[in-house]
């Protein structure tokens, strides 16, 4: 009889293994999710218990813009537990609050200008400087968003703080409300709230008087009835340091939101290679603010797709800080696909904004990840096992006889 003998397997052979196992679930691999079930416990909680749940959603212009996650999210968390209303807005020419050019020192996209107001940079101020307020030049009008049934309108106290009257503008007529003094001896934000009569024009009109710096950050969108309301704190080309530099008001805010859950996605702009090894310092240097600024609120923070190669260090540094920390983590950039998958699904409006189907992709997604704490994002153990087994069965067959 012939001898038959076969090759043992190579060192490449034995490595192409290992990868496989490691690829598929076999060793240690990024996660597609950490301590979702205890981040997302209060939040649930508050929902099942019939109450209001507050959440923040920090970002960039993924988060930011109309054709993002976000808009999908929010609706499908509301109509699976309640439509609290819109959340909060910033006030600025770009979120189409209707503040006119004149009179008001306007913020907008990709900008983030001392004194770093707000929690999205996007707010307005306007001072007492004839040059500045002339004719009806000083008044403003705040569409609101038409499901509200009240606002809060979120503003500056100072020391230098001037005064603005508050008109309900109800069509081609306004009802005085009140006149807002922001004169402060400290720096802090304070709100003015407003019910809407049934059947009005939900719109302000804001008329500084003339005696100091007016400065108004935006809205807060209230419906008074359980369930999600989900606040946006984007910005475009914001990373984190934008975050770092954010001034008391930010604390503020999130503290008259009521906060229970903060959602970070960020990380397409904090790419350049220098950066990447400060990455992980800095958001830990984020989260422990949050964590002090709310004590009692829930942190997840999400790693941005997988638009580059780059974005692997910040989605690994996401991982490392939410481990160290014990915060949520929602692995985006593992879970949701790789350049080629959003390209070839039409997700894409351009080289790395989300269009509308890929909008309601990645909210999904997100919906999910909360609806299962997490196990919506783990590949099938099935497919896991039904491929490491593959890559073994390779290294069995014969290489070669002699006879």
């Amino acid at each position: 009889m012939p001898t038959v003998r076969t090759r043992p397997p190579t060192q490449f052979q034995w490595w192409a293994v290992i990868c496989a196992v490691l690829a598929f679930g076999g060793g240690a691999h990024a996660d597609p999710f950490l301590n979702l079930t205890d981040a997302f416990a209060d939040t649930k909680q508050i929902l099942a218990d019939n109450g209001t749940a507050n959440i923040v959603v920090l970002g960039d212009s993924l988060t930011y813009q109309a054709n993002s996650y976000l808009p999908h999210f929010r609706e499908l968390m509301q109509n699976r537990y309640g439509n609290a209303g819109a959340g909060y807005k910033g006030f600025s020419l770009w979120t189409g609050a209707g503040f006119n050019d004149m009179g008001w020192d306007k913020t907008g996209l990709d900008i983030d200008k001392e004194p770093h107001h707000s929690l999205d940079g996007l707010w307005d101020a306007s001072n007492d400087e004839p040059s500045w307020i002339t004719g009806n030049s000083n008044e403003a009008v705040y569409n609101l968003d038409v499901s509200s049934d009240r606002v809060e309108f979120h503003y500056i106290k100072k020391p230098n703080g001037g005064r603005f009257n508050l008109t309900h503008w109800n069509g081609n007529s306004g009802t005085f409300l009140t006149q807002i003094d922001t004169f402060a001896n400290d720096r802090l934000v304070e709100t003015y709230g407003y019910a809407f009569p049934p059947g009005t024009h939900r719109k302000f009109m804001i008329t500084p008087m003339g005696d100091g710096w007016a400065t108004i950050l935006g809205a807060n969108n209230i419906i008074d009835a359980p369930g999600v309301r989900i606040h946006r704190g984007a910005n475009g080309g914001w990373g984190i340091d934008n975050f770092l530099h954010r001034n008391y008001s930010f604390d503020d805010q999130l503290q008259l939101l009521d906060t229970d859950l903060v959602m970070v996605w960020i990380g397409q702009n904090d790419q350049t290679t220098h950066f990447q090894y400060q990455y992980e310092p800095k958001l830990r240097q984020l989260v422990n603010r949050l964590k002090t600024t709310l004590p009692d609120a829930e942190i997840v923070l999400i790693s941005s797709w997988n638009s580059a190669t780059t974005m692997q260090r910040i989605s690994d540094a996401m991982e490392a800080v939410a481990a160290q920390e014990s915060v949520g983590f929602i692995n985006i950039f593992e879970t949701a696909g790789d350049r080629d998958f959003f390209e070839s699904n039409n997700y894409l409006k351009d080289n790395i904004h989300f269009g509308h189907w890929g909008g309601q992709y990645i909210g999904q997604l997100l919906f999910d990840a909360f609806e299962t704490n997490g196990a919506s994002l783990t590949p099938e153990p099935a497919t896991l096992t039904l491929a490491a087994v593959g890559a073994l069965m390779l290294l069995r067959r014969p290489q070669w006889r002699s006879r």
